[in-house]
């Protein structure tokens, strides 16, 4: 009798490879599919958006705190751009559309309108202009008080719902199953992937020969896993970005878990309630 291969839990730290870290980890998760390469690009968006944030949140004085604030706007561009290229595609890759149900496309279609009533990102809109002519470069042809009037178009608490409406995005687009990364073992001859299209996450092990996948040996039940990771730095950029809002201005005021009847497009109701108090 067949008992099937053998699965243990993972001893190992694994998280969603930094680029930055001076030393890179085999044992770190590296996207290895086109949509979790688009996931990948949005985290490293957010990683800059927290760290901007909690330089900011330890300045008191306004002034200060308003030229951190402009240093938000390019990681906050850069977030919304890859946020509208994941969406492109779960609709147009033939390969990730295959992993979805039909009405995942509508869906898609109606986050993405929603998202950009509330999120000035494309061309001409005022997030673009600030990031393209004061926060990514400085425009040698805006005159100081032109800069001035630009960038007090923008509140904190604006920018602050551009942040939580990207990340409330970010929030549903991890449910799907459509990620795979790839991560390593002690041995340089196997290699790990997680699938995100498992509930259960499970990483299988593969023995390679001459860079020929030869057979799998076992599964690793992984101590954590790139959307629990995703999810953590969610809960992060919302406590720290706390100090840019009112206490009525629109914001993420806490987190729900989805029921098994609900749909995963939570985002469709919660920017809906913000573009109708706006």
């Amino acid at each position: 009798m067949n008992k099937g291969a053998p699965m243990y839990p993972d001893d190992k730290d694994r998280f969603i490879m930094d680029p930055l870290k001076e030393q890179l980890s085999p044992y770190d998760y590296y996207p290895s599919n086109v949509a979790a390469q688009k996931l990948y690009r949005c985290v490293e968006a957010m990683r800059d958006i927290l760290n901007d944030l909690e330089d900011a949140a330890e300045t008191q004085a306004k002034d200060k705190r308003r030229r951190k604030v402009k240093r938000l706007f390019t990681p906050i561009c850069c977030l919304a751009e890859h946020v509208i290229n994941l969406l492109n595609d779960i609709r147009s890759n033939p390969d990730t559309k295959r992993l979805l149900t039909e009405d995942v496309n509508v869906l898609a279609d109606e986050i993405e309108q929603k998202f950009s009533e509330i999120v000035p990102h494309q061309h001409g809109q005022i997030l673009r202009v600030i990031r393209n002519k004061m926060a990514a470069h400085i425009d040698g042809r805006q005159k100081p008080d032109e800069a001035h009037k630009l960038f007090s178009e923008a509140t904190s608490a604006q920018v602050g719902l551009w942040i939580h409406a990207s990340i409330t995005v970010i929030a549903d687009l991890i449910k799907l199953p459509i990620y795979q990364w790839t991560t390593g073992t002690d041995n340089p001859n196997h290699f790990l992937i997680l699938s995100s299209n498992n509930p259960f996450p499970v990483m299988p092990v593969f023995e390679t020969e001459n860079g020929v996948m030869k057979r799998i040996l076992g599964a690793l039940i992984p101590q954590n896993d790139p959307r629990k990771e995703i999810q953590n730095l969610i809960f992060l950029i919302v406590t720290k970005s706390q100090w840019m809002f009112r206490k009525t201005d629109p914001q993420i005021r806490g987190f729900i878990e989805d029921s098994p009847e609900s749909s995963w497009a939570k985002s469709l109701e919660s920017l809906g309630h913000v573009r109708a108090t706006c």
